[in-house]
């Protein structure tokens, strides 16, 4: 479970050290770091309201205080585990990404003819998870790719779960009604 640092959740931590229960912190980005996260050179900030980059703003400033309260650090690159060790924190890295496994699991699936459109409407489902709008960003580098397979093929749709807005990408205008888009669950600072 992923918490934002709050005052309950620092005050809460009192009994996690009493029953000896280490907490961890897990991050894939630098919103540890507010004095960052708010200089204007966060991509996704510019599509924020002036209220959503309040909430943004304590939200950094709250990862920031759920990191110096916690025991250890999970991050995903060597970025990451440079920039938390200035909290004193034992650090591991856990990569984002596909792998060796992943990559030979996808291709015995393809071999044995294992991947097949939905039993119920004939669809193909690519799938995008973007969680927050941290990845608005992200989705440009792979949204040709996309518009290129909703082109070629005829049962592809695209489901997205969290943030992406869709405005941004004009050619996907012709496709909207292949693409589901679900919000994922609201943070509150």
């Amino acid at each position: 479970v992923r918490l934002v640092g709050s005052e309950m959740c620092i005050r809460d931590r009192l009994p996690l050290d009493f029953k000896k229960i280490k907490t961890i912190f897990d991050v894939d980005d630098l919103v540890f770091q507010p004095e960052i996260m708010t200089k204007g050179n966060w991509d996704y900030l510019r599509l924020q309201s002036d209220e959503e980059k309040k909430q943004w703003n304590i939200m950094f400033e709250n990862y920031s205080k759920t990191l110096k309260n916690s025991d250890h650090v999970i991050v995903t690159t060597k970025t990451l585990a440079t920039a938390v060790k200035g909290f004193n924190k034992p650090v591991q890295i856990i990569n984002n990404g596909i792998g060796k496994l992943m990559l030979d699991s996808s291709q015995s699936v393809f071999e044995l003819g294992a991947l097949k459109p939905s039993e119920s409407d004939g669809f193909v489902r690519l799938g995008y998870a973007s969680g927050t709008p941290t990845h608005q960003k992200d989705f440009e580098e792979i949204y040709l790719v996309i518009c290129r397979l909703f082109k070629e093929f005829d049962n592809i749709k695209l489901n997205v779960v969290g943030h992406l807005n869709l405005n941004e990408f004009p050619l996907l205008q012709q496709y909207l009604s292949l693409i589901h888009i679900s919000e994922p669950t609201r943070r509150t600072p």
